[in-house]
């Protein structure tokens, strides 16, 4: 017992490091630089965008519709999501897992790890609610589109709710035991990386079909083939958000096929670089 409590929890590794490494705990390597390189980029862009969009809707006099106000309350979600993320670099993501010390790891990593991933999933929910919803409100006359839109709110919402039920039912328990223990031994870490390959397989599919609603549509209008074809060309940037979907769940898959739920912080750094 007494060498349990004299062991220096400052230089002890959260995980086993591979053979022959040496855990450099003051200046550990870190991959945090690529999920803050693109927050930099696209968060003010996203935000200008928003603002463009509710701009012209106070210059048309128009008022705002259930998709602008979705539209807001997405970027809002997505601001916070990233703001918990950035606030977790070099903590929860960017560094291995061996190269964070034991007495950093506490109740709040945990914690921190279920507010990401519900927080991803509202956002990731509300986002296409957003696109759905405009979606009803362009082609609302047309029955069956009207019906699939419908159909893919229902399935959307109770889907990503699930999930993050999921996560809290999974990994909550956990938050009131001694980290060390549940990071190597819980079901937390690896429940979390397994319900967010599936939401990561299932945000590719339903990103296409949300890209499909409007591109058939499009082909129905009575446009001349040059118009049809910049409009289809405009949609085709939703294959960007399905590409992103499909490279994370891919990364993740072949991280924890190749080396299981271990180094966690490591190898989910890309995967949420692309979320």
């Amino acid at each position: 017992m007494s060498s349990v409590e004299n062991v220096d929890l400052s230089t002890t590794p959260a995980t086993p490091p591979p053979p022959g490494v040496v855990p450099d705990f003051d200046n550990p390597e870190s991959l945090s630089y690529l999920p803050r390189s693109l927050m930099y980029a696209f968060v003010p862009l996203m935000v200008l965008f928003l603002g463009l969009r509710l701009w012209c809707r106070w210059k048309t006099k128009q008022k705002l519709g259930w998709d602008d106000y979705l539209g807001i309350t997405s970027v809002a979600s997505t601001i916070a999501y990233c703001g918990v993320v950035y606030a977790s670099f070099d903590m929860l993501y960017g560094v291995h897992l061996y190269e964070i010390p034991m007495s950093d790891l506490d109740p709040f990593w945990f914690e921190m790890l279920i507010v990401i991933c519900i927080l991803s999933g509202i956002s990731l929910l509300l986002v296409k609610l957003a696109l759905l919803v405009l979606y009803l409100r362009v082609f609302r006359p047309i029955y069956s589109v009207r019906l699939t839109i419908y159909s893919c709110i229902g399935i959307l919402a109770a889907f990503y709710l699930a999930t993050c039920v999921a996560y809290l039912v999974q990994c909550v328990p956990e938050t009131s035991q001694n980290v060390a223990v549940a990071l190597n031994t819980g079901n937390c870490i690896p429940s979390a990386v397994d319900i967010t390959v599936v939401r990561n397989f299932f945000g590719a599919v339903s990103d296409f079909v949300i890209l499909v609603i409007p591109i058939n549509q499009v082909f129905k209008l009575g446009l001349v083939r040059k118009k049809k074809f910049a409009v289809v060309g405009t949609f085709m940037t939703g294959l960007i958000a399905c590409g992103c979907s499909l490279a994370t769940c891919l990364v993740r898959i072949g991280h924890t096929s190749r080396d299981g739920y271990g180094d966690y912080t490591w190898a989910n750094t890309v995967p949420v670089t692309f979320t």
